[in-house]
């Protein structure tokens, strides 16, 4: 997930020059999601808002909009919104998007 963010989606996104980003937020890779299957704690989704805070506010004057779609676990869903939403809500740490070298 964070290979593909920073080798794939943070350069067609600066390439292409967007006006705002929106985010189809989805959490059925949440771990613990059964339909999902997959391992993605509510931690990383947080990580990962933040890094695209940053990307939007290096390419779109920081115009973001995450849209709420999917996840299937409500306990997980609620964990996962709530890192999120706390993510949004913070000052966006310094440094470059995609800068994030630590474990998800």
């Amino acid at each position: 997930l964070w290979s593909a963010c920073s080798t794939i989606v943070a350069p067609a996104a600066r390439t292409f020059q967007p006006d705002l980003i929106l985010i189809s937020s989805g959490f059925d890779a949440a771990a613990g999601d059964l339909l999902g299957g997959c391992s993605v704690t509510p931690e990383a989704f947080g990580i990962l808002t933040t890094e695209m805070k940053k990307l939007a506010a290096e390419l779109c004057s920081g115009r973001l909009v995450l849209v709420l779609e999917g996840g299937y676990s409500l306990d997980v869903l609620s964990d996962c919104v709530v890192e999120v939403s706390k993510s949004l809500v913070q000052d966006t740490p310094a440094g470059g998007p995609l800068a994030f070298d630590g474990p998800m």
